[in-house]
């Protein structure tokens, strides 16, 4: 009962964006059960509060070992839970870094393995990310994308109690929203902010950078820019540092939009900057994609194809990973021609 309620404690807190309290006690009950030899609460431990803590505070090498040392802990002693959680969190870590293939591997199994978890929830997260890494893996998987978003609408529409609804609907909502279906990527942008359950402060601020976009998508310059403050503001204040790279390559998006082209230098520069360091390549290579459109259009052509140049390595290091020739033909054409197109 006593390591049950310690690792209980770490992991709401966490979600609580209580970040220093719940390390106090995440570390507190890896070493109680350590002590006690109870693999399984090791096993959550290290798959739940030591991930989000160093989520938090940008270091993915850091979460994505302590994912692994859960998963390799939980699978041979069949801890669902842990399981669970450390396939779902290497799959975000994954997809953070551009790696992927190996986001679709944990999803795909976690949607094979479903079946054995107790509550509808668990399938739909799969289904949902997956809805996600297609789409961002290239528009010609759209197809693919939807088939992932009736399911997990189904489950979303049964009135069926998951906990998982704010997750989901940011990955339905950012789908719609890359498609350009702007009307349901607003619906699911506002369901995700009302969802409350153990994700809702996780999604707040890329469903509020969703949110900036849309306005910008729909020539609003004036709320786009109060969202994406509302962003940085709820980072700043809950300590989040994962997110920093993402809402400043939305805010340079939207300064460039307002013609504000120095601002939207400085933002795109931080975004490749803290992207780099954290190994998110996606975001790295798309900031400097957008700064180079931005040097274009001011007329400094040799800056902007550095830029370009720097993009494009980017986005063949992420193809270096995946073994699927198709799959990597197909990312490759889908990022090369956002970088040529601008």
């Amino acid at each position: 009962p006593l390591l049950f309620g310690i690792t209980h404690t770490a992991t709401t807190l966490m979600s609580m964006t209580r970040y220093e309290e719940g390390w106090e006690k995440a570390q507190e009950a890896r070493q109680l059960a350590e002590r006690l030899g109870n693999r399984k609460y090791l096993a959550e431990v290290l798959t739940q509060p030591y991930v989000d803590y160093h989520v938090s505070q940008g270091d993915l090498g850091a979460a994505r070992q302590s994912a692994e040392e859960g998963l390799e802990i939980a699978t041979p002693i069949g801890a669902s839970v842990a399981e669970f959680q450390g396939h779902l969190q290497l799959a975000l870590l994954a997809r953070w870094q551009g790696a992927y293939e190996e986001a679709l591997a944990h999803l795909n199994h976690l949607d094979r393995s479903s079946h054995t978890f107790p509550a509808p929830g668990f399938r739909l997260l799969p289904l949902a990310l997956l809805s996600g890494v297609t789409l961002e893996i290239s528009e010609e998987l759209l197809k693919r994308s939807l088939a992932y978003q009736a399911e997990a609408l189904k489950i979303l529409d049964s009135g069926a109690p998951f906990g998982f609804g704010s997750l989901a609907w940011q990955e339905l909502a950012l789908c719609k929203l890359a498609s350009g279906d702007l009307d349901l990527a607003d619906d699911y942008l506002q369901k995700g902010l009302s969802a409350r359950d153990s994700f809702m402060y996780f999604v707040r601020p890329p469903l509020l950078v969703g949110q900036a976009l849309l306005a910008l998508a729909r020539g609003q310059l004036a709320e786009a820019e109060a969202r994406i403050a509302g962003a940085r503001s709820f980072v700043d204040e809950r300590g989040t540092q994962t997110y920093t790279p993402l809402i400043a390559l939305a805010d340079g998006r939207i300064s460039a939009a307002a013609g504000k082209s120095a601002y939207a230098l400085e933002q795109f520069a931080v975004a490749e900057s803290l992207a780099q360091e954290m190994g998110m390549l996606p975001i790295a290579w798309e900031a400097q994609a957008a700064a180079a459109w931005v040097l274009d259009a001011d007329g400094r052509s040799a800056e902007a194809e550095e830029q370009r140049r720097g993009a494009l390595a980017l986005i063949d290091e992420i193809a270096a990973t995946m073994a699927d020739d198709t799959l990597r033909a197909t990312f490759l054409r889908s990022a090369r021609g956002k970088v040529a197109e601008g």
